[in-house]
């Protein structure tokens, strides 16, 4: 999600600064928080929620 930059400009790895820009995003309620809607499947609803949250931190622990 992020190079270390704060921009959101990805670079290929999984970094402390994904995990970092997430929690802003989602901290914030920005749309760049919204990965899932519930279904586990990666599909953005439009709004901030625990699923989003949930999405990221399964995915970020997998490397991906």
């Amino acid at each position: 999600m992020d190079d270390g930059s704060g921009t959101g400009h990805p670079d290929g790895a999984v970094t402390i600064d994904d995990l970092l820009y997430f929690l802003g995003a989602y901290e914030g309620g920005t749309i760049a928080a919204d990965l899932d809607d519930g279904s586990g499947l990666g599909h953005p609803d439009g709004a901030v929620t625990i699923d989003d949250l949930l999405f990221f931190l399964a995915h970020y622990e997998g490397g991906c």
